[in-house]
């Protein structure tokens, strides 16, 4: 089920009412990606599959633990501060 969150054009169809990006939000993010960073054609579509592998694997995450998915995403961020300290 799908329901467009009020005022917004962000729908929450994800599992136990995680809002997915919808619209005009993700031409911004095309746009952002080839204009001001530069990406070609291919780039693009590298980083936003990208984007949706990591939101995948965070509700898996989220799944698997029993946590939000707000929960797991921290969870990755913590991750992958880490990792840049190392």
């Amino acid at each position: 089920m799908e329901a467009l969150l009020p005022g917004t054009d962000v729908t929450e169809g994800a599992p136990r009412g995680v809002a997915c990006i919808r619209g005009g939000h993700s031409l911004a993010l095309q746009l952002i990606g080839l204009e001001q960073l530069g990406w070609d054609e291919d780039e693009l579509e590298r980083s936003l599959a990208g984007i949706g592998d990591t939101l995948r694997d965070l509700y898996r995450e989220a799944d698997a633990a029993q946590i939000t998915p707000e929960a797991a995403a921290e969870r990755l961020v913590e991750r992958r501060l880490s990792r840049a300290k190392s």
